[in-house]
């Protein structure tokens, strides 16, 4: 038993050595250089001994060694880079270079994109900086074509270089102007207060059979009827209105923003630009001032407009005197026009029903 245990580790180790020479020469051939076909070798008989008594255990390893090395002095094996091995290498260099050129290109430009970003996120910054003060620009922008609007919109009365300039918009948005001098201004002013003093009164009768006395208002419609001063401006505010009843609603509009109510019936006779130059009227002042607006267009020449003095108090059975309106007859519809009341108040539905007072034709 002992024999044939011997006997397969020598096959064994015969075996093993074969296969290590068969891969050292098959690993050299690899590694050497290309011989041409016709060239042959011849392994030494003892090479071959060496071989079998290494296998045997008959030499020590270091004897078997020296073989190996006998057949690499005599050129018989060849142990070194081959050509393509070389090729390879030189092809793997070149394209490690390759490859270190494109990682530093790549980290180049991962350091330009960083930098790009950086830059767009302060241009991005700067972007919504720039459309905040836009906003803020824009809304001051807002603010102040309101402001302008509004100024516009307003109805005034200026006095600027020797003129007087009247101001107002109507209820659709177009502006009106219209001006005279200063010193025509005062001199009609001084006519007037000379005028009123010459204005006579008369007595009312009232139904009770009492009596109450006036101006006689008749002369100072005549006195008016001489000059209008808002012919041009009142024939385009009637264009622009496109009916008579938005004309006539135009024109109260109009006194009732450029004037307020200041108190009731005095002596004291205002002309229509007075009314207006002053901003403020009681409301024969006023009535004066809205019939003159109506009788200035010509597409009013055939209107029968009139003055009514009433009792405010007893509209349908007067007891005095104390109140003034307008009554407009165009030949379609009636109105009458409550010259006191505010924008927000329409004085043309301020009225119903029938109204017992006297009638100064204008």
């Amino acid at each position: 038993m002992n024999m044939l245990k011997d006997s397969f580790h020598k096959i064994m180790k015969k075996s093993t050595a074969l296969a290590v020479l068969f891969v050292v020469i098959g690993i050299t051939i690899s590694l050497s250089v290309t011989v041409s076909a016709q060239q042959s070798f011849s392994i030494p008989v003892w090479i071959k001994n060496n071989a079998k008594w290494w296998s045997e255990g008959q030499i020590e390893d270091s004897d078997f060694v020296k073989g190996i090395q006998y057949l690499i002095d005599n050129n018989i094996l060849h142990v070194g880079t081959s050509k393509d091995d070389q090729d390879i290498r030189n092809y793997a260099v070149t394209l490690q270079k390759e490859n270190d050129k494109l990682q530093s290109d790549n980290q180049n430009l991962q350091n330009q994109l960083q930098q790009d970003d950086e830059q767009l996120q302060q241009l991005q910054s700067q972007s919504a900086q720039s459309q905040q003060y836009s906003n803020t620009l824009e809304e001051q922008l807002k603010q102040a074509q309101a402001k302008i609007n509004t100024q516009q919109s307003q109805a005034m009365t200026v006095i600027s270089s020797g003129t007087v300039n009247w101001y107002f918009s109507d209820s659709k948005g177009y502006r009106y102007h219209w001006s005279i001098p200063v010193h025509t201004y005062d001199l009609s002013v001084i006519f007037n207060v000379l005028a009123s003093g010459a204005i006579p009164t008369y007595n009312l009768k009232l139904s009770d059979g009492g009596t109450v006395s006036t101006y006689d208002y008749r002369e100072l419609a005549k006195l008016l009827s001489e000059k209008r001063e808002f012919s041009s401006v009142v024939d385009t505010l009637y264009d622009n209105a496109g009916s008579d009843d938005q004309f006539i609603y135009e024109v109260w509009h109009m006194v009732a923003e450029l004037t307020t109510y200041s108190k009731d019936i005095t002596s004291t006779n205002l002309l229509p630009y007075e009314v207006l130059t002053r901003g403020e009227g009681d409301c024969k002042d006023k009535a004066i001032l809205i019939a003159d607006l109506l009788r200035s267009s010509s597409h009013t020449s055939n209107w029968d407009i009139h003055l009514v003095i009433m009792d405010d108090k007893n509209p349908t059975n007067p007891q005095t005197v104390n109140h003034m309106i307008v009554s407009v007859d165009t030949g379609q519809q009636q109105y009458l026009i409550e010259p006191t009341t505010t924008p927000d108040v329409n004085g043309l539905n301020f009225w119903k029903g029938t109204i017992t007072g006297w009638n100064v034709p204008f």
